[in-house]
């Protein structure tokens, strides 16, 4: 996967890639963003090298987590003083 990482991040300042290609790195994908990609996909606002249906297994084969969501986050979005009020975003801060 470092590989990977390493070929799509030639453009990426020295200090995010570094980060990218420690392995202590973890990386995850929010269910929240794949819920986007759909939306954007559906509205013919992005087009995707393999089906959509597809990217769940291909992220967790490269090693990446999927957590999900539960309802501790759906509460976050209560908390005072958001930083966003895109309801995506406030997934991803949750």
């Amino acid at each position: 996967m470092l590989a990977l990482i390493d070929q799509n991040t030639a453009g990426f300042p020295p200090s995010i890639r570094e980060v990218l290609l420690d392995q202590a790195t973890s990386l995850t994908v929010s269910v929240a963003s794949l819920w986007e990609l759909a939306i954007k996909s559906r509205l013919g606002k992005l087009h995707l090298a393999v089906a959509i249906q597809t990217l769940p297994d291909l992220i967790r084969a490269m090693g990446i987590a999927v957590p999900t969501i539960n309802e501790h986050h759906a509460l976050f979005a209560e908390e005072p003083e958001q930083l966003t009020r895109d309801p995506f975003d406030r997934l991803l801060l949750a």
